[in-house]
């Protein structure tokens, strides 16, 4: 296994590259690959990725699928020799993909391998399986039928026929038309000793700028560096989880206080509409003016407020009437008879009309 399948992060351009070179579930361990990659998600502009791969195990090939399609930053796939069974389910999951014009690109069933009969319960895992794959191979539009009996039949894709048949974006030129007379797995093995050599001569270089990347040495050991890529790893989701905590909290807050601000209001404004009704009970206003200030104070309840209460307190007509009849007697009375009972104070703040009429007839009784 190699020390990090992170090939270079070019800080200048604000790119990555991620090599999956060999057997998914030998020479690539699927879920550390994963890992590795998302751990690149947020980090750059751009990722690419770089398949010469026969396939190999689903469930580790699903992992990488998993991380990709969860991720937020672009990520361009490259065939560079062959992407056949898995490895071509990976490939099609990037938002571009492209091959050189030698690539090969293969889909088939799903098998157990060493298996000469499943079980009823790995054929229905299967069945799952095979399912999963068709609409991941389906997501660049092509029919899910068609797709199946591709399937069905191992086909095998040039990268022109793959464009044709939309699973490819672009088709790279080469020239090397050596490499497009090869079979599949001549055509790997080349693609495999090409980049070997590559990366002899390139290797100080790729590793310091991944061991900055992890905080470690460039001769640290292979653990180590497992260790820093999924602590990496683990550090982001845990700071992703502490943002949607923070963010949890946050918005809970909010609606509590909004809803005791709510219900402040609701109970201010219930008094008033209490107050009004009182009003319109005791004749300060009438009954459209209960309907008139509480439309009022929805926008405006500190000026609705202080226009109701200017208004002043009015005793209602039938209230004086039954005053009148409570004071028939003092009202009856004369002069002489309220002087005599001392009443005429009485009279006189309460009825101060009456009051006057009773002074002028007792003295001033001829005057007009």
């Amino acid at each position: 296994m190699p020390r990090s399948y992170i090939d270079i992060i070019d800080r200048e351009k604000q790119e990555a590259t991620i090599r999956l070179y060999g057997t998914i579930g030998e020479k690539i361990d699927g879920d550390l690959f994963a890992q590795e990659l998302a751990s690149l998600d947020h980090q750059c502009e751009l990722i690419h990725l770089r398949i010469n791969s026969p396939g190999g195990e689903v469930m580790q090939g699903l992992s990488i699928v998993g991380a990709m399609l969860e991720m937020t930053t672009p990520i361009h796939v490259h065939v560079d020799g062959v992407a056949a069974s898995m490895a071509a389910v990976i490939a099609v999951c990037g938002d571009r993909l492209y091959m050189y014009d030698f690539a090969r690109l293969m889909i088939h069933d799903p098998y157990f391998a060493g298996a000469d009969e499943l079980t009823p319960k790995q054929e229905k895992q299967l069945t799952r399986t095979r399912e999963s794959l068709i609409r991941i191979l389906s997501r660049r539009g092509k029919d899910e039928a068609e797709v199946d009996r591709l399937m069905s039949e191992e086909t095998w894709f040039s990268a022109k026929e793959a464009k044709a048949a939309g699973l490819c974006d672009v088709v790279v030129t080469s020239r090397q038309k050596a490499l497009m007379a090869l079979a599949p797995d001549e055509l790997r093995a080349r693609i495999d000793e090409r980049n070997q050599s590559k990366t002899d001569t390139e290797m100080g270089k790729i590793t310091e700028k991944a061991a900055g990347m992890l905080g470690i040495k460039t001769e640290a050991p292979e653990a180590e560096i497992s260790a820093a890529i999924e602590t990496l790893h683990a550090s982001k989701v845990a700071a992703e989880k502490a943002k949607a905590e923070a963010e949890e909290a946050r918005t809970k807050a909010e609606k509590e206080l909004n809803d005791y601000k709510a219900s402040i209001r609701a109970e201010k404004k219930a008094a008033f509409v209490a107050q009004l009704e009182a009003g319109a009970k005791s004749g300060k206003i009438d009954a459209s003016g209960v309907a008139t200030f509480s439309a009022m104070y929805d926008t405006d309840p500190e000026n609705a407020l202080k226009a109701f209460e200017a208004i002043p307190e009015r005793e209602q007509v039938h209230n004086r009437l039954s005053k009148k009849e409570q004071d028939k007697a003092l009202l009856d009375a004369s002069w002489d008879e309220l002087d005599k009972a001392g009443r005429l104070g009485e009279l006189k703040t309460k009825y101060p009309d009456e009051y006057k009429a009773k002074f002028d007839a007792r003295f001033h009784p001829n005057e007009d």
